[in-house]
């Protein structure tokens, strides 16, 4: 795409134009590397003029209900503009996705203009979020939505990608969770700012609350912001509203205790880190597939690995100097 075609396409999204919004970010989960550096170098204050909030939890947990629900209330409370960024597993067999978070968000945001929905592939990258996701968050926040969620593809305790690339830090559990050993372990559980038990229609909500939040005082909060644990029935809008207050409290807390701009810093490294990893595996896969007899040798038990392994190291780093020299040398 010529550079005028894509500032033009870029200057219609600023403007809020759904289409040009979709098609940027259609290029971009597509590695197009124009609109890639186009992005980074021209996007300002995209960290600090949104408010991102990373939505996490196993599946089944009701993490797209709930999140439907609460972007209504949010957009009655606040106003503005909210976007949805979704991610759903890549199938290991066909590498396709089937985008099924945004369909239970379907009943409840359809018609409203103030909020755009956009779901992901995983891909197979670890911690389920592509550099695509960042990014999107970033168009969206120069498109004037002033706050972003975004919901993790539901991967455990690895889901940590969205908690990492957020202001605020959101986990969705059930009454089935588990027990205390659960709750105390490294991951998701210890990352978060609020804890949400939702479908507590079911099972013994209570008691895991009680646990979670026994848990959550044994540990030392170095930020003084101790997570609420709240309970909810998403299908039935309770306990929605409370959810909503407990975000912005949060948010103000962020705003008021500069802890806003550390978290800042921790969504620079992690995007960061994902733009590198990802390039690697791109140069990796690049490599090996014009040096494909290389699997072969490093099979033979006579071969020496390390020769081999250097060999790809090699050329996993030229590849990725070869990329960036050309592709920053055309922009």
């Amino acid at each position: 795409m010529a550079s005028a075609e894509l500032e033009k396409l870029i200057s219609e999204a600023v403007k809020g134009d759904r289409k040009s919004i979709s098609r940027l970010i259609t290029m971009l989960e597509r590695g197009d590397k124009q609109s890639f550096h186009y992005l980074v170098n021209n996007i300002k204050d995209s960290y600090t003029a949104s408010y991102i909030v990373g939505f996490v939890g196993p599946p089944g947990a009701g993490k797209s209900t709930l999140l439907g629900k609460l972007v209504k209330k949010l957009l009655e409370k606040q106003g503005g503009k909210i976007g949805v960024l979704t991610v759903d597993p890549t199938s290991l067999l066909s590498g396709g996705s089937f985008m099924g978070n945004r369909i239970r968000m379907v009943e409840d945001l359809k018609g409203i203009n103030q909020v755009y929905v956009r779901s992901f592939s995983a891909g197979h990258s670890l911690g389920g979020l592509t550099v695509g996701v960042y990014f999107a968050s970033k168009l969206l926040t120069l498109a004037g939505y002033n706050t972003v969620f975004i919901e993790g593809v539901g991967a455990g305790h690895l889901d940590v990608k969205p908690l990492l690339y957020s202001h605020t830090r959101v986990a969705v559990l059930t009454p089935t969770s588990g027990d205390i050993i659960q709750m105390v372990k490294a991951g998701v559980m210890e990352l978060c700012d609020l804890y949400i038990i939702n479908r507590a229609d079911e099972g013994n909500p209570f008691f895991v609350k009680s646990q979670l939040e026994e848990t959550l005082r044994l540990r030392i909060h170095p930020d003084k912001w101790v997570p609420p644990v709240l309970t909810t029935i998403a299908t039935a809008e309770k306990g929605v509203q409370e959810v909503a207050e407990a975000i912005l409290q949060h948010k103000k807390y962020l705003e008021d205790s500069g802890e806003y701009c550390r978290r800042i810093k921790d969504m620079v490294v992690t995007e960061l880190k994902d733009i590198f990893t990802t390039e690697v595996n791109e140069a990796f896969e690049s490599f090996m597939e014009k040096n494909k007899t290389l699997i072969d040798k490093y099979l033979k038990n006579d071969e020496n690995k390390t020769a081999i392994i250097s060999y790809i190291v090699e050329g996993v780093t030229e590849e990725i100097v070869r990329r960036w020299v050309v592709d920053v040398a055309e922009t």
